[in-house]
């Protein structure tokens, strides 16, 4: 009997190690049915939401302590959440249901990003992420031009995706020059800063290909870096080089794309569901994601990781997150096969503790 409970404690420290993480690797959120994640551009904290019965509750995770605060919103759904540059604050449009009135139904909430308090509350007819963006930020009306969406306050520039390109503006004082337009062949799926200060925007092409493209905004000057297969759909620069998630069909890819060679340098199968990349650390050699996973009946569950910024984590992490996908299947079928299961591993344990009384006589 001693050996099959062996066998058992075997199969199943086999089954956990097969899903844990890699070494470096590191889940940032807890629970389940998380979504809307998102990252401060200062990589200090990440914000997401976990869905209640009939309220949504807001979780931080400050990423160097590992000190988390959560706050729930009774009675309002979560459509927007948005931190500040600095992830000191936290900017939510929340929905408060077809019961409320009209001009009262959505809110636009201000929250401390380290404790997650309620700094501001205004009640909204509908959802403008514009005004979102204004929402609860001191400021004079000759300046009130500098917060826009997207802006880079590093290097006074401004950049907002349009139909037909991408618009951008750059400061001169405490105001924002005329908008200048830089057309694209199709809408851009997305477009990040690089740390030379210039813009760079990703734009689907014929054959399934997205381009990308490098803007210098103080001279205009314009130069075609690559094209990649499937949608870029985020992106992030990281030190002189770019990290960008693509859709194609089975799943999404990663890339590591070189700006000054302007050469893919990594290409992996990534995750058979939906991945976003949140934000990239330089400094401290992190790359932090968002991964969803579709179940058997169509909910999907999301969870924020971070990953270590070398080529080996990178690889470990693929094989880990493709291997994600499988799990709620898997969880299914030890539920609802749970009978057949105890069945089998009786019929195994009674198997090996007659073999081993045989052997012994």
């Amino acid at each position: 009997m001693r050996r099959a409970l062996l066998l058992a404690l075997v199969l199943a420290g086999a089954f956990f190690w097969w899903r844990s993480a890699p070494r470096g690797m590191k889940r940032l959120d807890a629970g389940s049915d998380n979504g809307g994640f998102a990252l401060g551009d200062d990589n200090r904290r990440l914000f997401y939401v976990t869905r209640g019965m009939a309220h949504d509750i807001v979780n931080s995770v400050d990423l160097a302590t590992g000190r988390t605060a959560s706050r729930r919103l009774w009675g309002r759904r979560l459509k927007v959440i948005s931190p500040s540059l600095s992830g000191t604050r936290l900017r939510i449009i929340a929905d408060k249901g077809d019961q409320a009135p009209s001009e009262e139904r959505y809110s636009l909430v201000s929250m401390n990003g380290d404790d997650l308090t309620i700094r501001r509350e205004e009640s909204r007819p509908d959802q403008d992420e514009a005004q979102l963006m204004l929402f609860d930020t001191p400021y004079q009306a000759s300046t009130a031009t500098t917060k826009t969406p997207g802006m880079r306050d590093d290097y006074g520039v401004s950049a907002d995706i349009t139909q037909a390109g991408l618009e951008v503006r750059l400061r001169t004082g405490n105001t924002l020059g005329p908008a200048k337009e830089y057309p694209t062949a199709s809408r851009p799926s997305a477009f990040t800063y690089a740390d030379t200060g210039d813009i760079v925007v990703a734009y689907r092409m014929p054959m399934n290909r997205t381009r990308l493209e490098r803007i210098a905004p103080l001279t205009g000057k314009r130069r075609t870096i690559l094209d990649l297969y499937g949608t870029v759909e985020s992106m992030g620069a990281a030190g002189d080089g770019l990290v960008a998630v693509r859709a194609v069909p089975g799943g999404t890819r990663l890339s590591f794309v070189s700006l000054a060679r302007s050469e893919e340098l990594l290409n992996l199968d990534w995750s058979k569901g939906g991945s976003t990349l949140l934000g990239a650390d330089p400094v401290g050699r992190k790359l932090f994601f968002s991964i969803a996973v579709r179940g058997p009946d169509g909910w999907i569950q999301e969870t924020g990781w971070a990953v270590p910024m070398d080529h080996g984590s990178l690889r470990e992490a693929a094989e880990f997150f493709s291997a994600m996908h499988e799990w709620p299947e898997l969880r299914w079928k030890l539920v609802g096969h749970s009978v057949e299961i105890l069945i089998a591993v009786f019929i195994l344990c009674t198997g090996w503790y007659f073999y081993g009384t045989m052997r012994e006589i």
